[in-house]
C-alpha cells in the first residue's frame, strides 16, 4: 500500500512540475523580448490562454532597434509547446495585423469562444486566429 501511495505522490509531483502556466509564459516572453528588443515596456505583459497548452502574451517595444521616431510597436507573442517534448516551448512574435501595431500599448487580453480581445490605447480590437496569423474581426 505504501508503494502505491508513494508512486501516486511522485506522479502527482511530476505532473505539477511540468505544467505550463500563465506566469511561465510571461517569463518566457520577457526573456525573449529582452533578447530581441532594445527597448520595451517592462511593466505590461498581459496574457490570455488560447488553448490547452498555448498562451498569447502582449508586449510593446522596439523590435530589432530600427531607430528613429515612432518605432515602438505593440506585438502579440504566442507561446506554444514545441515538437521535442514537454519542456520545449516556441515563442512566435508576429504582430496580429497592422491594426495591433497601431496600439500604443497592449493593456489587457481576453480569449473567449475563439476570439481574442486586445485592449490598449483606449480601444478594444477583436481578432480570430487563422493558422499562424490573427485576423481582425470587423
Amino acid at each position: 500500500m505504501k508503494k502505491v501511495l508513494l508512486t501516486a505522490g511522485l506522479l502527482g509531483l511530476f505532473g505539477q512540475a511540468h505544467a505550463f502556466n500563465e506566469k511561465q509564459a510571461v517569463e518566457l516572453v520577457k526573456k525573449y523580448v529582452g533578447t530581441v528588443a532594445c527597448a520595451y515596456d517592462e511593466s505590461t505583459f498581459p496574457v490570455a490562454k488560447i488553448d490547452n497548452d498555448s498562451y498569447v502574451v502582449g508586449w510593446t517595444g522596439q523590435l530589432g532597434c530600427p531607430g528613429g521616431n515612432q518605432t515602438t510597436l505593440s506585438y502579440l507573442s504566442v507561446v506554444s509547446p514545441g515538437y521535442h517534448g514537454e519542456d520545449t516551448y516556441i515563442v512566435d512574435y508576429r504582430p496580429a495585423t497592422a491594426d495591433i501595431t497601431a496600439l500604443e500599448t497592449v493593456d489587457k487580453l481576453a480569449f473567449q469562444k475563439g476570439t481574442l480581445s486586445v485592449t490598449g490605447s483606449g480601444m478594444t480590437l477583436k481578432f480570430v486566429r487563422e493558422g499562424f496569423k490573427w485576423k481582425k474581426v470587423r
